[in-house]
């Protein structure tokens, strides 16, 4: 099972779709946060229409792991590296559960990989 960051979700919605999709057959790991902002997002973007998108979503088999058991360590390398606290929490949590974190953000992976985590970039 790999960590998914929210690009990736919203990467479901673009020409990196079947990427992500293949990916996510091993299994999803991700934050809570993610999966509620991602609902949001495509409830607000295509309305009702997007309902079948989330209800699919809310079925998946998605291992969900709590913010507050890498808040401290994310907060660490925000104060000490000035890393966007999001960004240090999902780099933390690959870090800590020895899982690679999957992102479709350039950056993100370039801190992650400096910080000695593993990463798929998309």
């Amino acid at each position: 099972m790999r960590i998914f960051d929210d690009s990736c979700f919203e990467g479901l919605l673009s020409a990196k779709r079947d990427r992500i999709e293949k990916l996510m057959v091993d299994g999803v790991v991700t934050f809570d946060f993610v999966l509620f902002e991602f609902s949001v997002s495509v409830l607000e973007r295509y309305g009702r229409k997007g309902a079948d998108l989330v209800s699919v979503l809310a079925d998946m088999p998605i291992r969900v792991l709590s913010s507050k058991r890498f808040l401290r360590a994310a907060l660490d390398t925000f104060l000490e590296l000035n890393i966007d606290l999001k960004y240090s929490l999902f780099i933390e949590a690959a870090k800590k559960s020895k899982r690679v974190l999957v992102t479709c953000r350039r950056d993100l992976a370039e801190q992650a990989t400096k910080l000695g985590a593993e990463v798929l970039l998309i």
